[in-house]
């Protein structure tokens, strides 16, 4: 004979003590989320990094260069005036923004940079406050806020986490950043060998990106590009010249930029034999990458830049051929 399940059935005891668990429950979550939205919205809360120039070329002072602001609370809070807390007795007003007030959005992020100075003042007095800036004294330095509540102090700080930390803690890290020669705030690639610069009749700009095989497609409407024409920046001109006058480019003037030669000059520092950056695996690259980066502390004595990369053999970083 086959047993027979019996249907599940609680009692009404159990039923109460079930419900009871589940509505306290819910209570404790619905506080926890009341408290935690009281929590965003109360009060003010914002870290600040701020960036410093000891000393440079253009000024014989130190100076603020850069700032950040990151609001951490689900409120707006309005600032009239930035300054630093340098000393006890000594305030660096960066921003007065009584007039047009500076509105930080809830978790927005506001960042502005700053120019050199000519130097410090108060009420047409010179200050110096050149032993404000020591090294020894960054970590005293504490920005201040004038917002509606009144003076706030910004205690925590942004700590900004660069992918370069990574290399200096293992060497067979390649930090790799993307290289572009820009005009007029565009990149046209690496394979871009001229710009061809147009302004028609009515003032209007065109920038014409002229690339090695461009004799192949038709990259103008009316005529089409020569293998001869594109031996030379010179040449290219000419050829355009000649067929501005016979009105088959209609344009009122033309300007051929040789970006050859402009990453000739620009990227002459650069070695010219690229390196091949090799697949690792994790333990791999944890354990060569641990023996790899002592050598090289050995090795540089404290210099260890250009050697990571160059003077000790390296298992994922070999020396290719061809040109940047």
């Amino acid at each position: 004979m086959i047993p027979t399940m019996k249907p599940f059935h609680l009692s009404n005891e159990e039923i109460i003590f079930w419900v009871t668990v589940l509505t306290a429950w819910a209570t404790i979550i619905s506080l926890a989320y009341t408290a935690l939205t009281f929590r965003l919205k109360s009060g003010m809360q914002i870290r600040g990094s701020y960036g410093l120039v000891a000393s440079s070329v253009s000024c014989n002072d130190g100076y603020i260069k850069s700032i950040t602001l990151e609001n951490l609370k689900d409120k707006a809070v309005v600032i009239y005036e930035i300054c630093l807390r340098l000393a006890s007795n000594c305030y660096l007003v960066l921003e007065t923004l009584e007039a047009d007030p500076l509105i930080l959005k809830p978790f927005e992020v506001y960042t502005k940079e700053y120019d050199p100075v000519d130097f410090y003042g108060m009420s047409m007095k010179t200050l110096d406050l050149r032993p404000m800036f020591k090294a020894e004294r960054m970590n005293k330095i504490r920005i201040v806020l004038s917002t509606g509540e009144g003076l706030y102090h910004v205690k925590q700080s942004i700590r900004i986490r660069r992918a370069y930390e990574l290399f200096f803690k293992n060497y067979l890290t390649a930090i790799a950043q993307p290289i572009r020669l820009t005009h007029e705030g565009r990149a046209y690639g690496g394979n871009a060998i001229y710009l061809l610069e147009l302004v028609d009749s009515k003032g209007e700009e065109a920038c014409v990106p002229i690339y090695p095989e461009d004799y192949r497609v038709k990259r103008f409407r009316d005529f089409p590009l020569t293998r001869e024409s594109l031996i030379s920046r010179d040449s290219l001109e000419k050829y355009l010249q000649s067929k501005q006058e016979e009105g088959v480019l209609k344009c009122a003037r033309l300007n051929v930029i040789d970006m050859q030669a402009r990453r000739e000059m620009l990227y002459a520092d650069y070695n010219r034999n690229p390196i091949i950056v090799k697949p690792m695996s994790k333990i791999a690259h944890e354990l060569i990458g641990f023996a790899y980066t002592v050598l090289g502390m050995q090795r540089t004595h404290g210099e260890i830049g250009e050697l990571a990369l160059g003077s000790v053999p390296s298992p994922c970083f070999a020396e290719g051929s061809g040109q940047l």
